[in-house]
């Protein structure tokens, strides 16, 4: 089988993974067999605690000396997102080099696709993946980040990294040598 066919089929299998993922996260959410908490009004008479909002991306990245450059690739958050949510899909310069493909995605969902998407590449890696990294890290502000980072060939020619934090889900396609620059860009959006 040519390396063309078996990319289109890995990549037609993980779609169809990452959707199925996906819409059995949506479906099964409101009847999870964890008891759930009672809504409660606060001080100020609001229902509940809000949760964080994620942090201005683009403020962040013009901070930190990172350009951004709308562009139309694809990602695998677009393809789980669909038109649930708004995708913001760019380019990351520094000093006019491209040092990644930068997806994401605001929601009060933003679990349930991290999961969703975990779900499917695990499913999906082939037998070349490499430098593989599942991690969950409490923040000082005390904020969780998930985090999941692979190379595989079968899936992208570039190295993938997913985070999950408050509720943002960033997805980076990272060109070689620039990994420093992006876990910076990584780090910048965790504060």
């Amino acid at each position: 089988m040519r390396l063309a066919t078996k990319f289109l089929t890995g990549s037609g299998f993980l779609l169809l993974l990452v959707g199925l993922g996906t819409a059995e996260a949506l479906f099964t959410k409101d009847r999870m067999i964890l008891p759930s908490l009672q809504a409660t009004l606060n001080a100020a008479g609001q229902l509940g605690v809000a949760k964080m909002g994620g942090v201005p991306v683009e403020d962040i990245l013009k901070k930190n000396g990172i350009a951004a450059s709308d562009v139309q690739e694809q990602s695998l958050i677009a393809r789980v997102a669909a038109s649930k949510t708004a995708v913001h899909t760019v380019a990351l310069l520094k000093n006019n080099d491209r040092i990644a493909l930068m997806v994401w995605i605001e929601t009060p969902d933003v679990k349930d696709y991290f999961q969703a998407i975990k779900d499917a590449l695990h499913a999906s890696f082939s037998p070349a993946v490499t430098d593989l990294k599942d991690v969950t890290d409490t923040l000082p502000s005390g904020a969780t980040r998930n985090s999941l980072s692979f190379k595989d060939p079968a899936i992208g020619a570039e190295r993938m990294i997913f985070v999950r934090i408050r509720q943002q889900l960033f997805e980076f396609h990272v060109t070689d040598g620039k990994d420093k620059d992006v876990q910076g860009v990584i780090e910048a959006l965790s504060s």
